[in-house]
């Protein structure tokens, strides 16, 4: 009775801590608008968790916007460069929903977790841009949307 009550123990104090292991994971925030001046692109994750890099352009070619943002959750949407964003709401998972309006067009990211970029489309521009939420708080995040200049080689199509 001793031996079945001591292995129950065991296996409810180890299925803890994998779920604690588990939970602490920290999200890898990869400078994009550092490796965008740089003139690299970035690439998913290698499989030891380093992020890896592909040259693409010079500085010279491509010229990097940064626009840092500090976003509240609201009803009604903020401007963030040439795009409009809402918080819809951020979860105790550090996950958020948002909602993005480019040019009367609405999309909107669920489950988005810190330095994850999400690719924004805006029509006559060059299709890099991005926003990167790196922080998140109740009821806030804080990030950078990064897209190419205007009249810049590259910056329209």
């Amino acid at each position: 009775m001793l031996l079945a009550a001591g292995i129950g123990v065991l296996s409810a104090m180890a299925a803890f801590l994998f779920l604690l292991l588990r939970e602490q994971r920290v999200p890898i925030v990869v400078d994009i608008a550092a490796q965008a001046s740089a003139g690299e692109r970035v690439r998913p994750a290698a499989a030891n968790g380093s992020p890896s890099t592909v040259r693409t352009a010079t500085p010279n070619e491509i010229d990097f916007e940064t626009f840092n943002f500090s976003l509240a959750r609201a009803r009604s949407y903020r401007a963030i460069g040439p795009v409009r964003v809402r918080l819809l709401r951020t979860d105790r998972s550090n996950s958020y929903d948002v909602a993005i309006l480019v040019k009367n067009k609405r999309m909107k990211r669920s489950r988005m977790r810190p330095g994850e970029p999400i690719a924004i489309a805006i029509p006559g521009t060059h299709p890099d841009t991005r926003m990167v939420v790196t922080r998140i708080a109740k009821n806030e995040i804080w990030g950078y949307l990064v897209m190419p200049k205007k009249g810049e080689a590259g910056g329209k199509r």
